[in-house]
């Protein structure tokens, strides 16, 4: 009877730990979850499961373990006693390690008790998403970093239960854990898996929405939040229309219920997609709506985001002024939430409109700790943002060599991670800068791939900055007539910052 129960446990618990092919994944998902296991260079797969809360004493440490599979502490030793499993410390939390083929076996087992099966995978998804949600403050607050690392550390795990209320339909969990599960995979960078995620639940959301016996409004907040949500991770792989499209009817949706979380999130990703596109004009209108709504909820991360984005968008309507007030202030609130990632976005940010504000002096230092702060994190995105404006105070105090050092590393690496939206604002800096020394057939490539690049992927405000750049490439040329002719698409483009 002992080992009855041992092998039952053991085949609970090896979904626990993260048993992938139990649920149809979708191909995205599915190469994400492969790749993530190819990354394990050992025999032993890591198991990620964790302890509930960071500082608990040994007898509470396998919390996860336990909710998901009944187990307890002393049959847990005898697991390992037996090398079905293996413990491991990673400072404060006890995690479990797991012989892949162990896993294997053990999977096999569970698929031939399906009510076994099914109360595990439904414990499995509640005690994840419920550990999501008792987030939710914390991953806007000074401690958003420690709780970022923590779910990401059981971020196999927040997948599974993901699918699992996919698949399922809960709705209520999915609308209570939506918004966290974004700020978490925006905070890591997972813009694909971002983007596939929140699309597989709008669409079982689009589903319940046609279905007589539903709850037609919940449906609907449903559907809006995980499309907002979608629009987002849409228009950060720079894809602005298609995003466009998507937050268009969620916004008129939204206009006519009372659900203002929901629709501050549509309007950030509907005015990212604007600002991306070129419509400056949309993207202020959409940033001044949400400030406005999430400084009525009060939830700093969301009231610090839209501050940087109106204030990089006002920046480039040519309203320096105003645009250096809410960069400072975005300033402000990463310092106070101890937001490493914004802080380096938004000293950036505010250093590029004091240079055009002639007040660099003030910004100065910011950049180096931009740097610092992307650097130390590792953070391609905010390093290529930040020594790209290191480069402008190199380049204005004539240290031509290094700023041209830094234009080119932050080149280098735009193209490494594939960014087309760093990447040719960059390219467009090397053409200036180039142009200046004089070097005519390095500034000439410079505009002409940077134009391409933006065209592609839709960025017609870095088109228009291009298309500016060859209309100067061509007057260094004496070509007066097709310097005209560009500088003439330049001032009257609708995306066009140039007056």
């Amino acid at each position: 009877m002992k080992h009855l129960q041992r092998a039952t446990l053991a085949t609970q618990i090896a979904l626990a730990l993260g048993a992938w092919s139990v649920y149809p994944m979708g191909a995205a998902l599915a190469q994400t979850a492969s790749a993530a296991k190819a990354a394990d260079s050992g025999e032993i797969q890591s198991v990620t499961v964790t302890a509930n809360r960071r500082a608990e004493d040994q007898q509470k440490v396998s919390v996860s373990v336990t909710a998901v599979t009944g187990a307890s502490l002393s049959i847990l030793a005898d697991l390992i006693d037996k090398s079905l499993l293996r413990k491991s410390q990673t400072g404060q939390a006890t995690r479990y390690d797991m012989h892949e083929l162990i896993r294997q076996y053990a999977e096999e087992q569970l698929r031939t008790m399906p009510v076994l099966s099914a109360a595990t995978q439904q414990r499995h998804g509640e005690y994840y998403l419920h550990l999501l949600a008792a987030r939710s403050e914390a991953i806007n607050s000074v401690e958003s970093r420690a709780v970022s690392d923590e779910l990401n550390a059981d971020i196999d795990n927040l997948r599974l239960a993901w699918e699992w209320a996919v698949i399922n339909r809960k709705a209520d969990l999915l609308q209570q854990i939506g918004f966290t599960m974004w700020i978490f995979l925006e905070k890591r960078a997972l813009y694909r898996e971002g983007e596939e995620l929140f699309r597989r639940a709008a669409q079982m959301a689009e589903t319940l929405r046609h279905e007589p016996a539903t709850d037609r409004q919940l449906a609907d907040l449903l559907w809006a939040h995980m499309t907002a949500h979608q629009g987002y991770f849409t228009f950060r792989q720079l894809r602005p229309v298609a995003a466009s499209r998507l937050c268009a009817p969620v916004l008129t949706l939204l206009r006519q219920m009372a659900a203002p979380l929901i629709l501050q999130q549509a309007l950030f990703a509907h005015g990212g997609a604007s600002w991306f596109h070129g419509d400056f004009a949309a993207a202020v209108a959409d940033f001044q709506e949400g400030l406005a709504l999430a400084n009525q909820l009060q939830i700093p991360y969301l009231i610090g985001l839209h501050h940087v984005f109106l204030g990089a968008t006002l920046y480039d309507v040519g309203e320096y002024a105003a645009s250096f007030h809410y960069l400072i202030a975005g300033v402000r609130l990463a310092r106070q939430m101890g937001a490493q990632r914004s802080l380096a976005f938004s000293l950036s940010y505010a250093n590029r409109t004091a240079l055009a504000l002639g007040r660099s002096v003030e910004t100065t230092a910011g950049v180096e700790e931009a740097v610092a702060i992307a650097r130390t994190a590792d953070d391609s995105f905010c390093i290529i943002l930040a020594v790209e404006q290191q480069s402008l105070l190199h380049q204005m105090k004539g240290e031509l060599t290094a700023a041209y050092e830094r234009l080119s590393e932050a080149n280098a690496l735009a193209r490494q991670i594939g960014d087309g939206w760093s990447r040719s604002r960059v390219l467009i800096l090397l053409g200036q800068f180039a142009l200046q020394q004089g070097d005519s057939a390095t500034a000439r490539h410079a505009f002409v791939a940077a134009y391409e690049l933006a065209r592609r992927a839709e960025l017609l405000g870095h088109a228009v900055d291009a298309l500016a750049g060859l209309a100067a490439w061509f007057a260094h040329q004496g070509d007066a007539r097709r310097a005209l002719t560009f500088a003439h698409l330049v001032f009257n483009h609708q995306a066009s910052s140039h007056a």
